[in-house]
């Protein structure tokens, strides 16, 4: 063989050479961004696991929320007594009241509210659960409504009843409310006054309700418990704080409002008390006055010392068919006994409220 043809041998060879060092830089990337891949597709799978764990904790408590946003099983229904009452205690100063266990000059001095707040040792917050059977709960301006939860044939019930005998408790109402867990019901005994209220060259006119107002929102929780939010406001016209609009006497409003939530059993009570205010009394004017009494000065008028109670029990009812036989009362079930106690040792059957 020539010079000449070892050379292109030589160079032929050398060509075939670099190209396998191509190739094989060329399989050292791709054996490089394989393992890339690899290590890639197993941070993918190490997330998507973590994903799926976090998915199944996140189902996992949506469930749970969804248990606790459910009342229960069956849209329940709740009957939910209620007593609102006003205790004068000037009246109660002049009648010969005595109750057993019970410091009568300190009732007229601080009210029931003192009274019920001293039936436990108990002085957690209403809101702990398992929550304390009476304390205190502030209200402001240095108040304290006190409040209790008892069973029937409690003191309470019993103090309750020793003062409607003296004439001193006078019952504002005594509504019965039935609604579905979780929807809210209300009450409202009063009237509503007109307050003009400008509206650029017109004027228009909007109305304020007063009287006796309630409101309620129970919702069943597991066990047969009734957590309860109630709102309950007592209002009067007040003279003494009219204003001139427009050429108009608006009156002002006294009232009285608490409001609260706690976690009843069925058929249990809660009575909230301690709201005490000063009260105006209206004279009747005399006939007509000598001339010596028309010199004298106008008298204050007298006052008077009241406190406002509030009873609410929640019972849960279920619907019953008209033609059902109630075993308790006997006779078949009329339009006003269409609910009964789902629980043994609750009350008798309430009254459909029309």
């Amino acid at each position: 063989m020539d010079a000449a043809g070892e050379k292109d041998d030589a160079k032929r060879l050398r060509a075939k050479a670099a190209a396998l060092d191509k190739k094989d830089h060329k399989l050292q990337l791709l054996d490089e961004k394989s393992a890339q891949c690899s290590a890639l597709q197993r941070e993918i799978e190490q997330l998507q696991s973590r994903l799926d764990e976090k998915r199944c904790q996140h189902d996992a408590l949506a469930r749970e929320i969804a248990k606790l946003r459910r009342p229960s099983a069956s849209q329940q229904q709740v009957l939910v007594r209620t007593q609102i009452m006003e205790l004068s205690l000037t009246k109660l100063s002049d009648a010969d009241f005595q109750f057993e266990g019970i410091d009568t000059q300190e009732l007229i001095k601080s009210g029931i509210g003192s009274v019920i707040a001293s039936f436990s040792s108990s002085s957690a917050e209403l809101s702990t659960i398992p929550h304390p059977r009476s304390g205190t709960l502030g209200a402001g301006h240095h108040e304290q409504v006190a409040y209790e939860i008892f069973d029937e044939g409690n003191r309470v019930q019993a103090l309750i009843a020793a003062l409607r005998k003296t004439g001193a408790l006078n019952i504002l109402a005594e509504p019965d409310l039935v609604t579905v867990s979780g929807r809210p019901a209300s009450f409202n005994v009063g009237g509503e006054f007109p307050v003009p209220a400008p509206a650029g060259s017109e004027s228009s006119v909007t109305f304020r309700k007063f009287g006796t107002q309630l409101e309620l929102l129970p919702l069943v929780m597991s066990g047969q418990r009734i957590r309860l939010e109630i709102r309950s406001r007592i209002s009067e016209l007040d003279e003494a704080s009219a204003v001139e609009i427009g050429g108009r006497r608006i009156p002002g409003l006294r009232v009285r409002e608490v409001s609260t939530c706690c976690e009843l059993e069925n058929g249990q009570s809660l009575v909230l008390a301690g709201l005490i205010q000063l009260r105006k009394v209206a004279e009747k004017s005399p006939a007509a006055n000598s001339g010596a009494d028309a010199a004298e000065p106008a008298k204050e008028p007298p006052t008077e010392r009241v406190e406002l109670i509030v009873v609410v029990t929640p019972h849960l009812v279920e619907a019953l068919h008209p033609s059902t036989t109630d075993n308790t009362a006997g006779g078949p079930i009329t339009a006003d006994r269409r609910f009964s106690p789902t629980h043994p040792h609750s009350s008798p059957p309430a009254r459909a409220v029309r």
